[in-house]
């Protein structure tokens, strides 16, 4: 599933080739891709109107729409949103396409769990995971003390707690992996066990991590591509995940999965 990094990079290349730009025609090709409103309503509302900002909460993707709107997109576990200059047709993976003044932006996602959502403006809260976000962890981390408060006596597993939205928003499991790693944490430890020199070394890790993987472009270990197709690069520089029987890059002992 594309996380923050890789999400927010597909932000970045989208914007600058579909902001400005007006919606001439939108076709759905899979109707379970929108959660709301129905397809003829979906078509009918999209076209004429103009995408005017494109911003990042969590895992989420919102286009501001002019005159009125916004258009959320999830993109599951495989979604991949691309602008391309033309569009010869569908292929079996394609859910939705944009017709736009200047090429076009086309939904695709080979699992389906990718959602699409049509609101007017003020209406983001009827979506339950967009509303439910904790905190972004960046540009800058929130407040150690206010972020551990309601969580500092608990018993659940650390990346348990980085995997929860409504703890801090938009990781995953790679970068919980590589996080707890970088901080030389065990996944299994329980919130309620860390020291404060614990603590701060698990907030010093997230955005430095996070950072990393935003400036290699995210990381492509299944379908995620950015916003012009192209694959990320971090997948390189990962330490832990996915690297199973491997060395590990510290110690040299062999790296298990639990």
């Amino acid at each position: 599933m594309p996380e923050l990094p890789e999400v927010e990079t597909i932000r970045r290349t989208l914007a600058p080739r579909v902001v400005g730009q007006a919606v001439l025609e939108a076709t759905v090709y899979d109707d379970k891709t929108l959660a709301l409103p129905s397809p003829p309503e979906f078509t009918r509302r999209m076209a004429g109107t103009r995408l005017v900002s494109l911003e990042r909460r969590g895992k989420y993707l919102l286009f501001g729409l002019a005159p009125e709107g916004v258009l959320v997109a999830h993109l599951g576990m495989s979604g991949q949103l691309l602008w391309q200059p033309g569009f010869c047709g569908p292929d079996r993976h394609t859910r939705a396409v944009w017709k736009l003044e200047r090429g076009y932006l086309v939904f695709r996602d080979p699992r389906r769990f990718g959602r699409l959502w049509l609101l007017s403006d003020g209406e983001t809260a009827r979506i339950g995971g967009l509303a439910g976000l904790g905190p972004e962890p960046l540009p800058d981390m929130p407040d150690p003390e206010a972020l551990f408060a309601p969580v500092a006596g608990r018993r659940r597993p650390l990346k348990a707690l980085l995997l929860d939205q409504r703890f801090l928003a938009g990781i995953g499991n790679i970068y919980a992996d590589e996080i707890l790693f970088r901080a030389g944490l065990d996944p299994r430890r329980p919130v309620s066990s860390l020291s404060p020199e614990e603590r701060q070394r698990l907030l010093a890790a997230i955005p430095e991590v996070l950072r990393e993987a935003l400036e290699h472009g995210g990381t492509s270990v299944r379908d995620y591509v950015d916003g012009q197709g192209r694959e990320g690069e971090h997948q390189a520089f990962l330490r832990v995940y996915g690297r199973a029987g491997l060395p590990c890059t510290v110690c040299g002992e062999s790296i298990l999965r639990v």
